[in-house]
């Protein structure tokens, strides 16, 4: 099987933010999960979980700081071009060709799909307060 370069993601952090928190820096982070090119990526809020969601239907969840893949979940076999986290990282909203899907990624299990076959998502987000999605 032939891999291909996923992504090169460059998160930066805005310098008012990084003055408040440390930790948080600049980070250049090569991801290589992919079999096919990256469509969509998400930064959890804290910058400890990166989301990326490829032409390969794969929606993957990465340690941002050690750069670890933690989970993968098949989304939509005709691929994943938008993507959204939950601030601390737990659920991840994956939208593609027609549907989008809300997955618990401690299990990796699917909690609910939405949309319509034929609609193309290219956004999707998760309020930060746990309330409605967007899709």
């Amino acid at each position: 099987m032939r891999h291909y370069l996923g992504a090169l993601v460059l998160v930066w952090v805005a310098p008012a933010l990084a003055a408040t928190t440390p930790s948080l820096s600049p980070t250049l982070m090569i991801q290589t999960g992919h079999n096919l090119p990256v469509e969509a990526v998400a930064l959890s809020r804290d910058g400890s979980y990166l989301a990326s969601g490829g032409r390969d239907g794969e929606a993957i969840l990465w340690d941002a700081k050690a750069g670890n893949k933690l989970r993968s979940v098949r989304a939509d076999p005709l691929g994943v071009t938008a993507i959204a986290l939950s601030a601390d990282g737990k659920r991840l909203l994956a939208g593609g060709a027609g549907m989008a899907a809300l997955y618990d990624m401690e299990t990796g299990r699917e909690l609910r799909r939405f949309g319509r076959a034929g609609e193309f998502l290219l956004f999707v987000g998760l309020p930060a307060d746990g309330g409605a999605l967007s899709v």
